[in-house]
């Protein structure tokens, strides 16, 4: 019995060690000031692929192969990846509310979702705007919009999925365009990582506005395999933010489209969970506490360090500016094309008028005939029968198709035959013929 009790006790103590140094594990980091933090256990992501639409929904075939590939890149960044390809909506819902209530139950573990597919926006009555993401089975939201709704999973859901969720960083990525009204558009300037950091959070990040079509061929995709590389890296600090992730998607992106994709990013609507920030630990960052610093040997040692501080600190502040002058570059863009489409909607909706020159009457001598009178008026491209014609004098230019005429002769000597051909005039809108 002694022995039993001894052993018994050797293995709870061994028990609890093992538990006490499998708290010690995990991300650690130390910040610029020399804090040493703790942020998470492990990294853990769900990746979904929809590429096969079998309801209505164009194929994407690229989006299997983004998928894989971002499977792939966050593997190298140390996280244990679940990847689902072309998922009906029960099986989406269902790797959904897996990741909620199996993986999201850690509290001291970093989430992230990544959706590859097709996104629409419902506009719901008071004039604001739900986003969805589209599972392979979804019908199209015009033919059965009851289908859809049921099929589809709404930024709502994902809200919801948030809230369900208990470890203290949660991101999610949708290579996808919709409406984003879930999460609030605040911007703020990449800082050090601190305290405030581990705070719990969930953000959101997608490829485009609600109208704009993201292409088969991903720059959304290439952009974040390269950021989590280290290109977001916007302090130089070692580590990559879900702020300057969504900061550096939506400058890069903006840009190799061609203004053709707006990402947007942010947190959710909620004091609670808006507080702190996604952190990717790039490899070769410190991640355990560093012993305090030596004393300096040389007079000019903390001279140095206080003008290598001031030169990363300039650095930062000139990729700012640049951030800024190419978001003003853009917002002027904007706003010319705006202006023009304005003057080109004014020129549509006033009205102008053309009036077909009449030839003097006289006689033509290729015909033997003298001309009697003409008459003018709007067809298709094929005449309309005589007895549907309208003739008039005055038509309007922006709105007129064909004029067609017809030309009164008189012959003196009939049932001559005559070969002739005829020059048409085609006038433009504008005033070109």
């Amino acid at each position: 019995r002694s022995v039993l009790f001894v052993l018994g006790f050797l293995a709870l103590s061994l028990l609890v060690a093992l538990n006490l140094f499998a708290k010690q594990r995990g991300i650690r980091v130390t910040s610029r000031s020399g804090q040493a933090l703790y942020l998470y256990k492990d990294y853990h992501a769900l990746v979904v692929g929809v590429g096969d639409y079998t309801n209505g929904w164009p194929d994407l075939p690229g989006a299997i192969k983004d998928a894989k590939e971002v499977a792939s890149g966050l593997k190298a960044q140390g996280f244990s990846v679940k990847q689902i390809l072309n998922p009906t909506s029960r099986q989406l819902k269902r790797a959904l509310n897996d990741m909620a209530f199996r993986l999201g139950r850690e509290k001291n573990r970093a989430l992230l979702l990544y959706f590859a597919g097709h996104g629409e926006t419902l506009e719901l009555a008071d004039g604001t705007e739900l986003g969805y993401i589209v599972p392979a089975d979804c019908p199209l939201k015009n033919r059965d919009p009851m289908g859809f709704d049921e099929k589809a999973v709404s930024m709502r859901e994902i809200e919801a999925l948030a809230l369900k969720i208990k470890s203290i960083h949660f991101l999610s990525l949708f290579d996808s365009c919709f409406s984003g009204s879930l999460f609030s558009l605040t911007r703020a300037a990449p800082v050090d990582i601190t305290e405030k950091s581990a705070r719990p959070v969930r953000q959101f990040i997608t490829a485009g506005e609600a109208g704009e079509q993201v292409p088969d061929r991903s720059v959304f995709k290439v952009v974040f395999l390269d950021a989590i590389k280290g290109e977001a890296d916007l302090n130089l600090d070692g580590f990559i933010t879900g702020s300057e992730l969504g900061m550096h998607l939506q400058d890069r992106v903006v840009n190799y489209s061609r203004g053709g994709q707006h990402p947007q990013y942010g947190k959710i609507n909620n004091p609670k969970l808006d507080k702190g920030d996604f952190v990717f630990v790039l490899k070769g960052a410190k991640r355990v506490a560093a012993a305090p610093p030596p004393p300096d040997v040389h007079p000019d040692a903390g001279l140095r360090r206080r003008e290598e501080e001031f030169r990363r600190l300039d650095e930062l502040l000139r990729k700012q500016e640049d951030v800024l002058r190419r978001q003003r570059e853009m917002e002027e863009a904007l706003k010319r094309r705006e202006e023009e489409l304005k003057r080109k909607e004014v020129a549509l909706k006033k009205p102008s008028y053309y009036t077909p020159a009449l030839p003097p009457p006289g006689y033509i001598k290729l015909f033997d005939a003298r001309v009697t009178g003409i008459r003018f008026f709007e067809s298709g491209y094929s005449q309309d029968p005589y007895d549907k014609r309208v003739y008039k004098k005055v038509f309007q230019s922006n709105r007129t198709r064909y004029i067609y005429w017809e030309l009164k002769l008189k012959f003196p000597t009939p049932g001559r035959k005559i070969d002739f051909t005829i020059e048409a005039i085609y006038r433009h809108a504008n005033g070109s013929v």
